[in-house]
């Protein structure tokens, strides 16, 4: 597969930058926030349609959760999502 672009460059809303979400040459210019609304709304979308699929209800439980103290041997002392 091929694409138009050959690199990604995600803008942060503090760099004061006016073009976003736009093509520049061979790279497209991703607002930070954007991109992770649309991320966050096509796993909703995602979840909404296979929620009720059995692989997803079986594991779901340890697909993610809060770790107050980490997760060892990778972190310790302090809470991490994974």
């Amino acid at each position: 597969m091929q694409h138009e672009v050959s690199r990604i460059i995600f803008v942060p809303p503090e760099s004061g930058i006016g073009i976003i979400n736009s093509k520049i040459g061979d790279a497209y210019f991703y607002g930070v926030v954007d991109f992770c609304r649309n991320v966050c709304a096509a796993a909703a979308k995602w979840y909404e349609a296979n929620r009720e699929n059995p692989i997803v209800v079986a594991n779901s439980e340890r697909m993610m959760g809060y770790h107050p103290n980490g997760i060892a041997p990778y972190t310790g002392g302090f809470m991490v999502i994974g």
